[in-house]
């Protein structure tokens, strides 16, 4: 467990996180240096400029620092939908 460890803390200093930033990372990080079955599902959200993609490089180095780059795989649906509207 301490190689984990050492994993996470290097990662988030090779990439120096704010301590949001370094709280999503770590919610998944630990899950996947455990030895549990189950998936996990994190939705990373947020306005323009809080740092989703630097959290999204930082895990995908950590996986490879894992050679798990094959556990991580990353979406962007968009979730909204079109509303009409109709003018009267």
């Amino acid at each position: 467990m301490e190689k984990e460890q050492n994993i996470i803390d290097s990662t988030v200093f090779d990439f120096l996180l704010n301590i949001d930033q370094e709280r999503a990372f770590c919610i998944i990080a630990n899950h996947a240096s455990t030895r549990k079955t189950w998936t996990t599902y994190m939705y990373i959200g947020g306005m323009a400029g809080t740092g989703k993609s630097q959290v999204i490089k930082t895990l995908t180095a950590f996986f490879e620092k894992r050679n798990e780059s094959h556990r991580i795989v990353i979406t962007a649906p968009t979730g909204n939908r079109h509303r009409s509207r109709s003018r009267h």
